[in-house]
This record gives C-alpha cells, structure tokens and sequence, in this order.
C-alpha cells in the first residue's frame, strides 16, 4: 500500500513540471513515475505504451519485493532491468510507493540506462523530498 504521505504528496505536484523534467532526463528515450501499485503518475512524451510499462514493471517490482520477504532481503531491491522486443526499461523506487522508469533503445547500454537512472532519481529526491516531508 502507498503510503498517505506519497498519496498527499502525489496530489500536489504539478504534472506538467514533472514531465518536462522527465522529458530532458530521458532523452532520446522516455522516463515516467508510476506508483508500486502500476498506476501512471506523470511521463515523457512517450509510444503510447506508458500505462502498460508502468503496470509490468510495478508487478515485477512487487513480485521480488514478496520474494524479498521469504529470503530475508527485503528492502534491498535497488534496480530492476527488463529487456522488452523493442527496448530496456530500467526502474528504481525513489519513495515509499513510487517507482522511477526509464525506457531506452537496445543499443543503450545497461551502465549507460542505469546511471541516467539513478541521476534522475537523485534529482526526483532532492526536488521531491520536501514534498513528500510535508505530505507525512
């Protein structure tokens, strides 16, 4: 369950500043913020596939979080990959409830997608982090 600060805070971001942010991090591929729950939250100018991307990766997420649980390593998770037909996405919790995702050609190499990722993410965190402080 999400939870009531990232819900407090999700209602007040402002949807257009989050997706040219997006926009200008994912270049020349597409970046979005869904819940852990695969619900969008905001995203780059995409394929038209957002919705579906954010439901697969918030599954798989959740899937090896639940496994975490059994192996003890829960929490631990940092980034997931998933190689599709036509691309890589990578993803990576940035707060309680909320994924980051980042799609790229295959021609992208992993480090390459993973260090955009995870630049992304530190921005989201010190840009959003005072938003999601004053939702709890």
């Amino acid at each position: 369950a999400m939870s009531s600060s990232a819900s407090t805070a999700i209602e007040i971001l402002k949807p257009e500043a989050l997706a040219q942010i997006l926009r200008i991090a994912a270049d020349p591929g597409t970046s979005l913020l869904c819940t852990t729950k695969g619900e969008l939250i905001s995203c780059a100018e995409g394929t038209g596939n957002e919705e579906l991307i954010a439901s697969v990766v918030a599954n798989t997420w959740s899937t090896y979080e639940k496994g975490g649980e059994k192996m003890q390593t829960a929490g631990k998770l940092q980034t997931i990959f998933v190689e599709c037909d036509d691309g890589r996405i990578a993803s990576v919790l940035i707060f309680p409830g909320l994924l980051l995702c980042m799609m790229a050609e295959k021609s992208v190499a992993l480090g390459t997608l993973q260090a955009k990722l995870l630049t992304l993410k530190d921005h989201l965190e010190v840009n959003l982090g005072q938003v999601f402080a004053q939702g709890a």
